[in-house]
């Protein structure tokens, strides 16, 4: 009998078959054994599916949904079919260090009040022709409490998250974008972080992330996330306030010069209270082809 807690992986894929071995061999290795992975297809068309089912691992897992829906959906209906003590999540672009789950286990055997840890990750960007690699961040990380921490600076890439499932909450469907981030946010209201000061998984970065190709939904909804949990809250101070006001300005900003509308998007420029060599940059890039500012706004 197997004595060590069951991890459960979330690994949620719309065509995904571009780097999908990648990320399952990196299950495959892990040197932690006793987990599950909950592959949910959301109705792909490429060679997604055959890829799943050239490994014959029984802990390998499949889902389909009837339809397609959004991620946060998928991710939800994913959740439902978990049996494991810990969630973790690994998207099929992104892939993990092979010590990845070993060590997370290891930490919360060593602290059995957190009920969440996180790690650092390398970005790995596809998009240069070196493919570089970077840490998600090089300043110090942090433990305990982190909400007002990540309202200044958010720093957590969701593939190092590992969540005790009894804390765990459903994902808010209304985004496409930005869930991750107000899924984290939500749980750090109440729950202390413990941290590895290491990295352990690597995101990647590409010209197919949704994100990236989608400024003005983005700023639609990072929009509504400050109108609802920083506006008229009396525990949030006014740097943090005014911070994401700009955020939320350089988003429309941004999401107007990739649309083409070069006056509206000066328009909100001059109002953006930043720093002056960003705020020039932006300026400049107004007078870019449009091809070469979707390029730049993407890098």
């Amino acid at each position: 009998m197997n004595n060590k807690p069951l991890v459960s992986i979330i690994m949620n894929c719309l065509n995904g078959e571009k780097y999908l071995k990648q990320a399952i061999d990196s299950l495959i290795n892990q040197t932690y054994d006793n987990w599950e992975c909950i592959f949910w297809d959301n109705n792909s068309t490429d060679r997604s599916k055959e890829i799943f089912f050239s490994y014959k691992d029984s802990r390998l897992k499949y889902f389909s949904s009837n339809e397609r829906t959004t991620l946060y959906k998928a991710r939800n209906l994913s959740l439902q079919k978990t049996f494991g003590e810990f969630i973790s999540f690994l998207d099929t672009d992104d892939y993990w260090l092979s010590e990845k789950l070993k060590k997370q286990i290891e930490f919360f055997n060593k602290n059995e009040k957190l009920n969440i840890t996180y790690g650092n990750c390398f970005i790995k960007n596809e998009k240069w022709f070196n493919k570089k690699k970077k840490a998600l961040t090089n300043e110090n990380m942090h433990d305990g409490n982190l909400y007002h921490r990540l309202l200044n600076k958010y720093f957590i890439g969701l593939p190092s998250i590992f969540i005790r499932k009894k804390i765990m909450s459903n994902f808010d469907e209304r985004f496409e974008i930005i869930g991750d981030f107000d899924l984290i946010m939500k749980l750090s209201r109440n729950n202390n972080f413990g941290v590895i000061k290491e990295p352990l998984a690597y995101y990647r970065l590409h010209d197919s992330n949704f994100s990236l190709l989608n400024k003005r939904r983005h700023y639609q909804e990072m929009k509504l996330w400050k109108e609802e949990n920083i506006e008229n809250q009396e525990d949030i101070s006014i740097s943090i306030k005014s911070k994401f006001e700009t955020l939320v300005s350089e988003l429309e900003f941004l999401s107007l010069i990739s649309e083409g509308k070069k006056l509206k998007a000066l328009k909100i420029l001059f109002g953006i209270n930043n720093n002056k060599i960003k705020k020039f940059k932006y300026f400049l890039s107004v007078f870019l082809p449009l091809n070469i500012i979707r390029k730049f706004i993407n890098s």
